[in-house]
């Protein structure tokens, strides 16, 4: 069985009615291959995919998305080049997914997705514009583990 931190993991997956996940490039994780998440994808669950474009505007498309979730709590996957044990994501470079995520309801909870060679447990400079991530899935060989950041508790309105 896949590993995680403990089960809080598995019952927000479970609970989460509306999900937004990408497009994986080339060196990125596809999340439907990640074996914990496969029910959101296999059940009726609304699951918006980012523009593939980067050309999208981040917060038209983050307003769309908050419109037609509406009430419902959200998850969001988010691939990154690099992730610390802090939450910090770091991308390709132009901020799409920063701005994004700048956008959406404080209380969607942000997952990042990783392999296990660019996670660090060192954390990285937070940058001001840098918006940190709940939890990180880390893909290590055949195995999975999600771990929780904690990046930013006391922020959103469920804790």
């Amino acid at each position: 069985m896949n590993t995680h931190q403990d089960n809080s993991f598995e019952k927000i997956i479970g609970t989460l009615p509306a999900w937004v996940t990408y497009e994986p490039l080339q060196d990125e994780i596809d999340p439907r291959a990640i074996p914990f998440l496969k029910p959101i994808f296999d059940e009726k669950r609304p699951i918006h995919t980012v523009p593939k474009s980067k050309q999208a505007d981040p917060f038209a498309y983050a307003d769309h998305v908050a419109r037609a979730v509406g009430s419902l709590a959200c998850g969001i996957l988010a691939p990154g080049i690099r992730f610390d044990a802090s939450g910090t994501r770091h991308g390709r470079g132009r901020g799409w997914f920063d701005r994004f995520l700048s956008a959406i309801p404080l209380e969607w909870i942000r997952i990042g997705v990783t392999d296990i060679s660019r996670f660090s447990r060192q954390n990285f400079t937070r940058k001001p514009w840098d918006e940190p991530v709940d939890w990180i899935i880390i893909r290590d060989g055949s195995t999975w583990q999600a771990i929780q950041t904690n990046a930013r508790r006391g922020q959103t309105n469920d804790e």
